[in-house]
């Protein structure tokens, strides 16, 4: 039996009661164990401290594991989840995976969630900055969207769900959904709570000059920062540093300085806002008291200050064709200036999850059946504070209803279908909450609908809101009334505890309304951003849709019935309306999804670490059904797939293709698997323990991987034996092709015995000729066509000219096109012509030294080589120019021609020549230019990066154009260790960093974001220019094995590598390469020199179009060649 904590999974005990569990979980606790599995369900307490269980090592070690094989750990559910993802669901056959994270307020949801997703995005291995991006919404949304409680220091004031979108295992993209933020707590916070992060981290990061822009004076003054600052003053370094961290996320997922300078005025305009004093006359006639402080909200906030003082001091309205003003009370003013805050506020925030939702959507149009996802729910947990309000009733009833649907998939689902398949089993009794979910949203008669119907009555109150509650749900045992009848407070029994609400506020919360004109108010800002959030509109779940999202795509759900939100379309919903249709989607999704559930235990009330209260911690165990939990996974089944499913997955175990998906091929599977116990198979299905599953799947990569061996050597034979076949059908061509060699030179043979004969009477043919033709040393004859050795024959007839070959110039150089004519062919030997009956008899054999014959007719040389006179240059037909041995451009009186654009594109063809390697990749990327990537990038550089980088580019001494990888590693060979280049991209629009490591060169791709900033792909830090980037890596490493840029690589040779990008864009200066070993100073600051002591005279290259040349150009051997042209044929 196992010691006291060692126990990891409490469905293995061997008696279950509530006290061993809880002293379980007790004892490793206090060893740091924090993590526990019941069955399938991992069960985490709050340490509230890091005990590093979350570094890359750990990340790696769960890493496609059996969860039996490992202890207990959240990163086990993000892998279970996404293998799942993969590989589908025996028993559903879902593919979508959902991770349900319950539990109360502090007791690390989110931090729960954070750790999910950054174990699933290590799961993917993705290469893209799409991954950073998503793991960098969190710092953003909980910047905004958390605040500290009594309760929790970071605690989520709204719900979320985050959708990872896949695509081939591979993350395409997340979408985000919110659900009710606590807008309330912008202008009110109960004691020792905070306003929302972001106001403070504001106060403690923003720059004294940015501040003054912004009007913002000291936090103390604020009312909305009702009691006080106190983060600032109890943690300043650490409340900055979470100011830049916000910022950096800012940039890295997308968001422009336009709309970062936006959103931090909007924040400014709220704090301000809640300085307006307005008090009313001894005529009961409102007036604002500090004229300056509606001036100031006015100027941050864009808007025209009277209309904003008429907003806020009587409404109007029309009726009859008439326009009436009614003054509001102070107390009326004062609640419709909350109320512009609250909206600005609530706004501002829908359009960041909005902006982060665009950023983040999947960049490829694929249909929805090609997408799969991994949802993770962080919704806000349960909450009993010292008063209750409406946002704790929505919260609460969040809670019920993820309970029930804890319930459902744990309890009710399987023990009903325990019943239905005939299996032998007692119920194990649970709190069903279902009653008290139809409390809340029953209608006409519930706790949801009642406090709509009372706030359409404009006579309505809270007061009377609690009479009817107290009216309609008195026999309700989920109902209490308050022992004062008079006060607005009511009593809900909940699944966790009994929470007592106080009404006040209830029916204005529910309204939200807008004061009339406000929309329109805000419509006229000549702040961007507030113009934006005020024209999109509210949906009926209370998120923000702007236009540009709505337009033209069609919104459609198939699990939503048709018709039911059509009632009263026109009619603007309350948020508790709108709540219920969110929860509603929130439970389709998770029913289409396979759950995996995350308890999350909060281990005492006081935020201590490794403090355990025992009273505590056992109630969260009792309300959250626990042990009721450990009973039905230890004696239940959870793995319930039908005869089908579970053959057409675990078939292949048996090797035999031709099972029949009945209940005697189950139980071949399972015992072929080594499973012989513990399992059942009912009428149509086999049920099986938790831990069955993780057996038969380790049992499948077994086999798969014995199927990958099979596979190898039955690849390797089929390969031999088509090789052997290969090998054959050569060898026999080989013997083909060499008879029919030999046979040709037996007729070549005949034909030259023949061929000696014709030439026994040819007297124009000298004896020397006839001799070296007759030899057998097959030695060279030239033929010199400017100096023949031979008589020359009479003109034979006219023959059709033969037509010159064509050869342009390549598109890159502007050389005017050459003719070339096509160079003398092998003759065709003489075809031997029998000689007929009556003609004479033929001649002799040739003798040694034959008698020249005058009267034989010459016919021409066939075993001549053609040669022209070196120096005379290239045959041109139309007799323009052409090249001399130098490579210069001449004319047709050979003098020096003036220097263009076309004569230096030669001299650049020339130089590609001199290596064949060089030659190739030149080639390469010229090819590429032509097409679509090299081009791109090209374009790209000149219209989106050359006019940031012109002033700088001469002084850049790492900065490269479009060279491959192999060239940038041949540039650093030799260089010490931390040598670097950036160099442009050629496939995509970015740049890449080649660095000297210890061992090897390693390149980091670096994109540029939609906000025009430059980040290191994988890493955090986002930078406003590459020269920016450079320093930072100087002195921070630029990877975790801790490789930092050290000496800067620039160019070598005569000529920049980044000619080609800036060539052909207008108003260029000339443009200096510097020497690579002028290096930057220490601090990484690239310094101007003067452009007479920085250029060297023979390195001056101009560009502007039409001159280019080079001062010192190296000859090119093989261009001289080339150019004597020499075509010769061997005997």
């Amino acid at each position: 039996m196992a010691g006291a904590g060692e126990t990891e999974d409490l469905a293995t005990l061997p008696k279950l009661e509530e006290k061993i569990l809880l002293q379980e979980l007790k004892a490793r606790y206090e060893k740091n164990t924090i993590y526990t599995y019941i069955g399938d369900i991992l069960v985490a307490i709050n340490p509230y401290r890091d005990l590093g269980l979350y570094n890359k090592q750990t990340c790696d070690r769960y890493k496609g594991k059996r969860r039996s094989n490992l202890p207990p750990h959240i990163f086990a559910v993000s892998d279970a989840a996404y293998q799942s993802l993969i590989t589908g669901n025996a028993v559903s056959g879902k593919k979508n995976q959902c991770v349900v994270i319950s539990g109360e307020s502090g007791a690390g949801k989110t931090e729960s969630t954070k750790l999910i997703i950054k174990q699933v995005i290590e799961l993917c291995r993705g290469k893209s900055q799409l991954e950073q991006q998503i793991l960098q919404v969190n710092p953003i949304l909980e910047a905004f969207g958390n605040a500290q409680t009594v309760m929790n220091d970071n605690s989520s004031r709204f719900g979320k769900y985050i959708q990872l979108k896949f695509h081939d295992a591979k993350v395409k993209g997340a979408k985000i959904s919110e659900y009710l933020l606590e807008k309330s707590r912008v202008i009110f916070q109960n004691p020792k709570e905070e306003n929302f992060h972001i106001f403070y981290y504001m106060f403690a990061g923003l720059d004294q000059a940015r501040r003054e822009e912004l009007q913002l004076g000291a936090p103390e003054k604020y009312r909305y920062l009702g009691n006080g600052p106190c983060r600032l003053r109890t943690d300043p370094s650490g409340t900055q540093k979470s100011y830049e961290v916000l910022v950096n996320a800012l940039n890295l997922v997308g968001f422009l300085e336009e709309e970062q300078d936006d959103m931090f005025r909007i924040l400014a305009g709220v704090l301000n806002m809640g300085l307006i004093e307005v008090d009313t006359n001894e005529k009961e006639e409102p007036f604002v008291r500090d004229h300056d402080m509606l001036t100031k909200v006015a100027d941050i906030l864009g808007l025209e200050e009277n209309q904003l003082k008429n907003m806020l001091t009587f409404s109007t309205s029309r009726a009859s064709g008439e326009f009436f003003t009614r003054n509001y009370s102070k107390e009326k003013a004062h609640s419709v200036r909350d109320a512009l805050a609250k909206a600005l506020y609530g706004r501002l925030f829908s359009w960041i999850v909005n902006k982060v939702n665009q950023l983040l959507a999947p960049e490829e149009e694929l249909p929805a059946s090609a997408m799969t996802e991994i949802g993770i729910l962080d919704i806000f947990g349960f909450e009993n504070l010292g008063i209750n309000s409406f946002e704790q009733v929505c919260i609460n009833l969040a809670n019920e209803q993820l309970q029930h649907f804890f319930n459902q998939h744990i309890f009710t689902l399987e023990q009903a279908e325990y019943q239905l398949e005939g299996i032998d089993w007692t119920n194990v009794p649970f709190v069903n909450n279902q009653s008290l979910l139809d409390l809340f949203m029953t209608k006409p008669i519930g706790v949801l609908a009642l406090l709509d119907e009372e706030s359409l009555f404009p006579k309505g109150s809270d007061h009377s809101y609690v009479e009817k509650l107290n009216h309609n749900f008195t026999k309700t045992h989920h109902y209490i009334r308050a022992k004062v009848t008079t006060s607005n407070k009511f009593i809900i029994d909940h699944y966790a505890a009994r929470v007592e609400y106080d009404a006040t506020g209830f029916l204005e919360k529910n309204k939200d309304a807008l004061p009339l004109g406000a929309n329109q108010l805000f419509k006229t800002s000549t702040v961007e951003l507030i113009n934006l959030i005020f024209t999109g509109t509210i949906t009926r779940t209370g998120t923000l849709a702007l236009q540009f999202n709505l337009s033209g795509k069609k919104r459609s759900r198939k699990s939503i019935k048709k018709g039911r939100f059509k009632a009263n379309q026109n009619k603007k919903l309350t948020v508790g309306a709108q709540y219920k249709n969110s929860l509603q989607l929130l439970l389709e999704l998770l029913n289409r999804s396979n759950p995996h559930f995350v308890r999350c235990i909060k281990p005492n009330v006081t935020k201590e670490a490794g403090l355990f209260d025992d009273k505590f911690v056992m109630t969260q165990l009792r309300y959250t059904g626990m042990l009721e939990t450990t009973r039905i996974r230890k004696m239940g089944y959870a793995f319930r797939p039908s005869f089908g499913e579970f053959v057409e997955r675990y078939g292949v175990l048996t090797c035999n293709p031709d099972l029949s998906p009945d209940q005697d091929a189950c139980r071949v599977i399972l015992e072929r698997a080594g499973i012989e116990e513990g399992w059942l198979t009912g009428k149509t299905k086999v049920f099986l323990k938790y831990y069955h599953q993780d057996k038969l799947e380790a049992e499948m990569k077994a086999f798969a991987v014995k199927a990958v061996q099979g596979q190898k050597f039955i690849r390797g034979f089929l390969g031999r034996r088509a090789f052997a076949r290969v090998l054959a059908k050569y060898r026999r061509e080989q013997e083909d092709i060499n008879a029919f060699m030999l046979n040709l030179g037996r007729q070549s043979l005949d034909l030259s015995q023949q061929l000696n004969a014709v030439h026994q009477t040819d007297a124009h043919l000298p004896e020397k000729f006839l001799k070296l033709l007759a030899s057998s040393q097959g030695q060279l004859v030239t033929y010199d066509v400017n100096n023949p050795p031979l008589t020359p024959p009479p003109t034979p007839p006219p023959q059709p000219p033969t037509p010159p070959v064509y050869i342009p110039t390549p598109p890159q150089s502007p050389t005017p096109p050459v003719y070339i004519p096509t160079p003398p062919q092998s003759p065709t030997p003489p075809v031997f012509i029998p000689t007929p009956p009556n003609s004479p008899p033929p001649p002799p054999k040739l003798s040694d030294n034959p008698a020249p014959n005058p009267n034989m007719v010459p016919t021409p040389p066939l075993l001549l080589s053609y040669k022209e006179e070196e120096g005379n240059g290239d045959r041109i037909s139309d007799g323009t120019q052409g090249s001399n041995e130098e490579g210069e451009q001449v004319n047709e009186e050979g003098s020096d021609s003036d220097e263009t654009d076309s004569g230096e594109e030669e001299d650049e063809e020339d130089e590609v020549e001199i290596d064949e390697d060089v030659f190739v990749k030149k080639k390469t990327l010229r090819k590429t230019f032509g097409g679509r990537k090299g081009a791109a990038s090209k374009r790209w550089f000149q219209e989106t990066q050359y006019h940031g980088l012109k002033e700088s580019l001469p002084f850049l001494n790492w900065f490269h154009g479009i060279i491959t990888r192999r060239q940038a590693e041949k540039l650093l060979d030799g260089k010490p260790v931390g040598s670097f280049l950036i160099r442009v991209s050629e496939s995509r629009f970015g740049y890449s960093v080649s660095l000297k490591a210890h061992d090897r060169c390693k390149h980091f791709a670096v994109d540029q974001l939609r906000n025009k900033r430059y980040v290191v792909v994988g890493e955090e830090k986002s930078f406003k220019s590459l020269q920016e980037m450079v320093r930072y890596y100087r002195s921070n490493p630029i990877s975790p094995y801790g490789d930092k840029l050290k000496d800067p690589v620039g160019q070598e040779g005569d000529e920049c590598d980044y000619d080609d990008l800036i060539k052909g864009i207008p108003d260029r200066t000339p443009v200096v390469p510097r020497e690579s070993h002028q290096a930057e100073n220490n601090q990484g600051e690239e310094t101007a020199e003067p452009a007479e002591q920085a250029i060297p005279r023979s390195r001056l290259t101009f560009r502007n179009g039409q001159n280019r040349r080079t001062a010192s150009k190296p000859k090119s051997k093989a261009a001289a060649t080339k150019r004597k042209s020499l075509f010769q044929l061997k005997l």
